[in-house]
């Protein structure tokens, strides 16, 4: 795997950014002073690669190989350290599942995170929080296709609750979710009388 890795902004280091091999075999590879880097005699399998650099969000902000079964070139990275979070941003571990971040769910997801998450400051955290811990969540689901799958069907509700979300209005948006948690609390409570045990 080859590629060329270009930071944008002022007097910027291309040798500090650090790229990360996640999969079957786990390396570390720093670019040349030009820019290019490359991953040699790698075995066929599963594979991600993560740019990384204080202060830079990187587009794509991975690449995914899976499998691995030819040689890729032209795999390139830009930085820009002028990209600071919100509308735009990767669904890290939903396109670890999907495989791509052009998938129609990923997009969904998306949508629904900027129309309904960053327009509040409770939505905006838990984003920020997301960010900050699912990186490598991800990395690990996106390298293992089983994980990928099973990770697929548990998303599976939430992108159809970002759907119904996305077409509705905010007050049928909030019934729905009341109506969850009240189905949600009716099932746990059965769920608790049945399992208490019976006193002769």
């Amino acid at each position: 795997i080859s590629g060329t890795v270009t930071l944008l902004g002022d007097n910027p280091v291309v040798t500090d950014v650090a790229l990360e091999l996640f999969g079957d075999v786990e390396q570390i590879v720093y670019p040349n002073s030009d820019g290019t880097y490359s991953f040699v005699d790698l075995p066929a399998g599963n594979y991600v690669i993560v740019p990384s650099l204080e202060g830079y969000i990187f587009e794509p902000t991975e690449r995914v190989y899976v499998p691995l079964d030819s040689d890729w070139t032209e795999q390139d990275f830009v930085g820009d350290p002028g990209i600071r979070g919100g509308s735009g941003e990767p669904c890290f571990v939903a396109t670890a599942a999907y495989g791509t971040p052009a998938s129609k769910e990923v997009d969904t997801l998306r949508l629904f995170r900027d129309k309904y998450l960053l327009t509040n400051r409770p939505g905006a955290a838990f984003v920020q929080a997301y960010y900050r811990f699912s990186p490598p969540v991800a990395r690990f689901i996106a390298a293992r296709a089983p994980l990928r799958t099973a990770v697929r069907a548990l998303l599976a509700p939430a992108v159809a609750v970002a759907k119904l979300a996305l077409g509705s209005s905010l007050a049928q948006v909030a019934g729905v979710i009341g109506a969850a948690f009240l189905a949600v609390g009716i099932l746990v409570g059965a769920h608790r009388r049945r399992a208490r045990p019976v006193v002769r």
